[in-house]
């Protein structure tokens, strides 16, 4: 699957990574590398920052729902209290909450500490995918540096396998 990303993404910028490759002259390995640089930069960045901004985002409404439990005046919008079967349980779940900030909060706690296993899972899950992530950049690098050469290969094999309709199933492809 990185490896099918990595080609997507290498066909849908491959006009783009022409004029690094002119810019380049013909280095390959640097135009394919300052390519790459590219990618990352204008993918990564804004990633990089949605998850910083998300980690603030999460941080302040923690605060803003700590305080208000404490307060003791949390209230349930109308819209809520009109749901079918939800809205009656969030009213009374927020009653409780009101009367006795502190029962719910350990309640809460006791609950996370019995699903802490999912937080393994999930960073398990998180280092599979930045493995594929790096093994789908690395593949990009190889599909811009050797890309026409790749191609050649792609066409010559299905010439040998299909015949003369090679050219029209690859356009039908790209």
């Amino acid at each position: 699957v990185p490896v099918v990303w990595a080609a997507i993404i290498a066909y849908m910028t491959w006009p783009l990574y022409q004029s690094v490759q002119r810019f380049c002259g013909s280095r390959p390995t640097l135009s394919a590398t300052l390519m790459i640089l590219l990618v990352m930069l204008v993918v990564g960045l804004p990633v990089i920052f949605a998850i910083f901004l998300l980690q603030h985002e999460g941080r302040n409404l923690y605060y803003e729902l700590q305080k208000q439990v404490f307060s003791g005046h949390l209230n349930v919008p109308e819209f809520i209290r009109q749901l079918p079967f939800i809205g009656k349980e969030v009213s009374r779940t927020l009653r409780e909450l009101n009367n006795d900030p502190n029962s719910m909060i350990q309640s809460v706690q006791l609950w996370i500490q019995g699903h802490l296993n999912y937080g393994k899972v999930l960073l398990n899950e998180v280092s599979k995918n930045i493995f594929k992530l790096c093994f789908a950049i690395m593949s990009l690098f190889f599909f811009y540096r050797d890309g026409p050469r790749l191609a050649l290969f792609v066409h010559k094999l299905l010439e040998r396998l299909i015949g003369d309709r090679a050219g029209y199933y690859i356009e039908l492809v790209a």
